[in-house]
């Protein structure tokens, strides 16, 4: 993966499959996993679309008559998978002998522990395993794309200095990487979105850049349209444009309803919509996201990279005057916020209960 987004090499193996035609070699499902499927969910205002999964026949040739690079490209960020699956990954990171094989099993492993499992120590733990492999094989984005992804988990348990140092190493790697690479643009806003619980940022800028890429037809191409959207929604909302926030969140809602659970960062959507919902005190859209993360917990899914089901459940349950339920739901919030070791989520969990009391 050298970064380069797909307009500039998807014609490429557009090219090479109508060279191919009819065969379903090796070669074919090569070409196969480099392009993946996706299904259009909005195309109206947001563009959305949800990652399908590889052609199955592409991923068994592959792993049938590959070498493990081919079988490391039938592993997919995007995809599903439970606590144990991830497990088996990190288990041929640990095996494999290539370098683009053990690299790629490392990252998707990390992005699985962060982004499905919210186990934020663990994804630190195994960062260090990644780093060292991106520093023994001289790879320049495995290790930024390892540096980006610690200062997210430092201040996602709020260590904050960490992350700060964190930062600063991915960008001085970040700046090593071909100009057109994703991680120039992700590695900032990423990180600064998160850092806002902290210090300072500009808002206003992250606002315009989520929603200028939420709204974009193009986007829809990719199944990345979904994490712009919750940006956009939530970042709109903390630069202070509430009419805009509450114009993306009723765009919002319906595509999250309408979305599989096991979606990619499905659970960012419920948990930065919900927020959204609180601070506006949206009486009126309490109850669909209540629904929303209850179907997640009911599913056995905490939340992540945040831990916050349990508190979008209680938030919702105080808007709609259930103190009840929002006391026994903030409380769930706080046992798992303290059992991902998430400091600042911690405090957020005590700070809105007793912000409860007041509504």
């Amino acid at each position: 993966d050298g970064g380069a987004p797909p307009r500039e090499w998807s014609p490429f193996v557009d090219h090479g499959l109508v060279l191919i035609g009819n065969e379903r070699d090796l070669s074919w499902a090569r070409l196969m996993l480099l392009k993946g499927r996706v299904e259009v969910v909005s195309s109206q205002e947001l563009y959305i679309s949800r990652w399908a999964g590889h052609e199955a026949l592409a991923v068994a040739l592959a792993r049938a008559h590959g070498d493990e690079g081919d079988h490391a490209r039938t592993l997919e960020p995007l995809d599903w998978r439970t606590p144990e699956q991830t497990a088996a990954v990190i288990d041929l990171a640990r095996r494999w002998q290539r370098p683009v094989a053990v690299l790629r099993a490392h990252d998707v492993a990390i992005r699985d522990l962060i982004f499905r499992q919210g186990a934020i120590p663990a994804a630190k733990e195994h960062l260090a395993e990644f780093l060292r492999a991106g520093e023994r094989f001289g790879s320049i984005p495995a290790q930024a794309e390892a540096m980006v992804q610690l200062a997210l988990c430092e201040a996602l348990l709020g260590n904050w200095e960490a992350a700060e140092r964190a930062r600063l190493q991915a960008d001085h790697l970040v700046a090593r990487l071909g100009s057109s690479h994703r991680l120039h643009v992700l590695a900032a806003l990423t990180i600064e979105f998160v850092m806002g619980d902290h210090r300072a940022v500009d808002w206003s800028h992250l606002a315009q850049h989520f929603t200028r890429v939420a709204t974009d037809p193009q986007t829809g191409l990719s199944a990345m349209g979904l994490t712009a959207a919750n940006s956009a929604v939530f970042t709109q909302l903390r630069a202070g444009n509430l009419a805009e926030a509450r114009r993306l969140l009723a765009l919002l809602t319906p595509v999250l309803e309408r979305l599989p659970l096991t979606t990619y960062l499905f659970n960012g959507g419920v948990d930065r919509g919900g927020t959204v919902v609180w601070e506006l005190r949206a009486v009126d859209d309490a109850p669909r996201y209540r629904a929303l993360a209850m179907r997640l917990l009911e599913a056995d899914i905490a939340g992540s990279p945040y831990r916050s089901n349990a508190l979008t459940v209680a938030r919702m349950a105080a808007l709609r005057g259930d103190l009840a339920e929002a006391t026994a739901y903030f409380a769930h919030a706080r046992r798992a916020a303290e059992e991902a070791g998430q400091r600042p989520l911690r405090a957020i969990v005590d700070y809105d209960e007793a912000l409860a009391l007041t509504i």
